[in-house]
């Protein structure tokens, strides 16, 4: 199968839609991420997910921010699945929401890290590592097919097979 991704750049990441069990989300390739990660905020408004929700598993045992672990069904780049994924859901801590991130009352002036506008997850290795990405920049479009393992050979490994054939 091959799934081809219409993509936007957006403040220099790629954003694209994905399904997540069935409904839309908007999000950014990270190949800087070991794990998939999806904002807690949109864990709940599509999936009605709270940290204590059954199937979820507590990632934060240091009595910080309530993370947590959550396979889903699938994850669908247009026809392309990843089955069972592992997301991490966190909690949005960036900016105006970081309790410890204050500001002088009457200050106007935007945080550079607010976030008011980014993607419902991001897609990390952990996802990425499953799929061949074509990434056409000029057609703005992302083209996925599933990755597969190295097709197995039969016989002798080359370097052998032409060490052999040299010495005859």
């Amino acid at each position: 199968a091959l799934a081809v991704l219409p993509f936007t750049f957006h403040k220099r990441h790629i954003r694209f839609t994905v399904k997540v069990d069935g409904r839309d989300l908007t999000a950014e390739m990270d190949t800087g991420a070991t794990n998939t990660v999806m904002h807690a905020e949109a864990a709940q408004r599509l999936f009605d997910l709270k940290p204590d929700s059954p199937g979820n598993v507590p990632l934060n045992t240091q009595g910080m921010a309530a993370a947590y672990g959550r396979i889903f069904s699938s994850l669908d780049f247009e026809g392309v699945a990843v089955k069972n994924p592992h997301v991490v859901v966190i909690p949005q801590l960036m900016g105006s929401k970081d309790p410890n991130n204050s500001q002088r009352t009457g200050n106007l002036t935007k945080r550079f890290d607010d976030p008011d506008d980014q993607a419902d997850m991001l897609i990390g290795m952990d996802i990425l590592r499953k799929l061949r990405l074509y990434i056409a920049f000029g057609e703005s479009r992302i083209y996925i097919s599933e990755a597969s393992a190295p097709p197995k050979l039969e016989g002798p490994p080359a370097s052998a097979a032409t060490a052999s054939a040299t010495q005859q």
